[in-house]
This record gives C-alpha cells, sequence and structure tokens, in this order.
C-alpha cells in the first residue's frame, strides 16, 4: 500500500483546522503570517481552501520570533499568526495584540528515539540513551533527508 507524503498529510490537516476555525463569512482577502517551517505546506493547504472559498490568501513567511517583532512593532498585520514557538506566541498575548481564546495548538514536537530493526537495545528511560548501552545518536534535518549512499551517513 502506498501511503501519502508527510506534508501532503500535513497541508490537508492544516487546512481542515483552518476551515473549521474561520468564520462563515471570510473577507476577500485573508494575510496569514507563518513560520517558515510550515509554509510551503501551508500554501498547499491554502490552494485546498481557496478552492473552496472565494478569498485570496496573503503569505508572510519569516521566522516566528521575526514575526512576533513585526507584529508588535506594527509592521506586519495580520489576520492569522501561525508561530513554531510558544514564546512568541505568548508575548503577543501578553503584549494584547493575540485575543487568549483565539490560540489554538494545532500540533507538537516529539523526541523519537529508533534503532535497527536488528538491535537488541531496549531502552527504557532516557538515562539509557548515555554510553556505554549507546555508542552513536543520529540527529535528523527533516529538511535535509538522508538516502542510500548519502556522504553524511
Amino acid at each position: 500500500m502506498k501511503t501519502a507524503p508527510t506534508h501532503i498529510l500535513f497541508a490537508l490537516l492544516l487546512s481542515t483546522s483552518l476551515l473549521i476555525s474561520l468564520p462563515d463569512a471570510v473577507a476577500d482577502e485573508i494575510t496569514v503570517a507563518a513560520a517558515n517551517s510550515i509554509c510551503a505546506d501551508l500554501k498547499t493547504a491554502g490552494t485546498i481552501f481557496t478552492q473552496q472559498h472565494k478569498s485570496k490568501i496573503k503569505y508572510i513567511c519569516k521566522s516566528s520570533g521575526m514575526l512576533a517583532k513585526g507584529i508588535q512593532g506594527g509592521a506586519i498585520a495580520a489576520d492569522y499568526f501561525i508561530s513554531a514557538s510558544n514564546k512568541c506566541m505568548a508575548s503577543l498575548v501578553a503584549g494584547g495584540l493575540i485575543d487568549p481564546p483565539t490560540v489554538k495548538s494545532l500540533w507538537g514536537n516529539r523526541i523519537v528515539v529508533g534503532a535497527a530493526k536488528n538491535s537488541t537495545i531496549n531502552l527504557q528511560n532516557w538515562a539509557e540513551l548515555a554510553p556505554p548501552k549507546v555508542g552513536t545518536i543520529l540527529v535528523g534535518d527533516p529538511a535535509r533527508p538522508l538516502l542510500a549512499g548519502d556522504s553524511r551517513m
């Protein structure tokens, strides 16, 4: 069975979340300030959204910190702020720039530990990641997936 790429599933989840959270009467143009890390998928979700509504979406994609500073300073005006940082969102809420009941956490991060299929390692807690049980830890960068034969392997 073939599975959909993660970014397509994310885009569908995000578009569904946006559709649920937007009022029935949507403005002609919506401005979304979003963290760089989700902008590509957000634009995919936006395509789905604009097919179902007669609205255009303007995207402002920068780091969450730069967006928060721009909103605080008045240089950025957005209808929606999608942050990758709880701290940035909290600073805008504390500054009275975002209404607290409108803040929703749509996703989160988790640390996942995996081992080779034939590994005999059976970890029960974080402390067991220290030597001698574990000799090497690789940290992945989702922006740069490893491919067979990659020189970083």
